[in-house]
């Protein structure tokens, strides 16, 4: 569908910048702001350039612009004290802050479809395939992440980078993070098999997966 038909998509763009926008007046951290938007920036001009070659199912599109919005958001805090983070320190007692450990579970969850399609309509690998390699694709982007996160550090003044880096005094924090991504996209993979069976192939937004 060319993106001058794609409302659905053209809509979810639009909700994107808003938010985007709205989220970069006064973030608590601009370093960190831009640090934490370089990605996604990246993922956005990545897929402007990429719709004319290949095009993700409109549901795959929702759920990358709904990771972008959650990182975005994360952002605008530096992915200190969140608003979700003062509810769940008060509904669980946690003492630390968990949005971040959120994001990466979302990554997971959300990104399992996009990579699956990318495998079996881009790459052509048998399907039982692409859902046993998804979840290892999403741990491996993880593990870059986490180590993207070191160098900034290693570059970065010492103050700022232990801001962005976020690890909260947890010697565990990389390890827990790529944890969480790996498992959400476990449990992603078993939604979407099963999903696919009970509609006997026929998936919403014609998803041959």
């Amino acid at each position: 569908m060319p993106f001058r038909s794609n409302h659905w998509l053209q809509a979810n763009i639009i909700v994107f910048i808003i938010v985007w926008v709205l989220l970069a007046i006064y973030p608590v951290s601009v370093f960190d702001w831009w640090m934490e938007n370089i990605l996604t920036l990246l993922t956005a001009v990545g897929l402007i350039i990429l719709y004319r070659y290949f095009r993700f199912s409109n549901l795959s599109y929702t759920f990358i612009i709904l990771f972008l919005m959650l990182q975005t958001f994360g952002a605008h805090y530096a992915y200190g004290v969140t608003p979700l983070d003062e509810l769940m320190k008060h509904w669980f007692d946690f003492k630390r802050n968990h949005y971040d450990r959120v994001v990466h579970f979302m990554f997971g969850l959300l990104l399992g479809l996009p990579q699956l399609e990318v495998l079996i309509k881009a790459a052509g690998i048998r399907k039982i395939w692409a859902y046993l390699l998804t979840p290892w694709l999403l741990l491996g982007y993880s593990a870059i992440y986490e180590i993207g996160e070191m160098y900034v550090v290693f570059v970065a003044p010492k103050k700022k980078g232990e801001t962005f880096l976020g690890a909260q005094g947890d010697i565990w924090d990389a390890q827990h993070d790529m944890e969480v991504t790996f498992y959400a996209s476990i449990i992603a993979m078993i939604i979407i098999a099963i999903w696919v069976r009970r509609r006997k192939q026929k998936a919403v937004d014609h998803i041959d997966i």
